[in-house]
């Protein structure tokens, strides 16, 4: 029996970051809103059906070692690593923000 595998895509507010030269340094923006009462806040799945983000979703990830930026969720596409220091996150009011320093290729 096939299964169907979701796959969803945030896109919102991604902040591009230059460096003096004029190069792409990093990306940054957030990776998931919390849901405040307001339908902007909360992502459609299907008809009927919303998801919606508590403030505390990520907290336990926050306390990991090894977090990782990943592109389109595909492990092979890595972008930054809270370990190695090129990944940065930091929970405020709106939500998980993320800042990504891009590796130089």
């Amino acid at each position: 029996m096939k299964k169907n595998i979701e796959k969803r895509y945030y896109f919102e507010n991604i902040e591009l970051r230059k460096d003096d030269a004029g190069e792409d340094a990093g990306i940054g923006g957030y990776a998931s809103v919390f849901y405040n009462g307001k339908p902007e806040s909360q992502y459609d799945i299907f008809d009927g059906a919303v998801e919606r983000i508590d403030p505390h979703a990520f907290d336990s990830a926050l306390n990991r070692d090894d977090v990782r930026g990943l592109f389109n969720h595909d492990p092979n596409q890595l972008l930054g690593r809270n370990r190695a220091g090129t990944l940065k996150l930091k929970i405020d009011e709106r939500g998980l923000k993320y800042d990504i320093d891009l590796p130089d290729t």
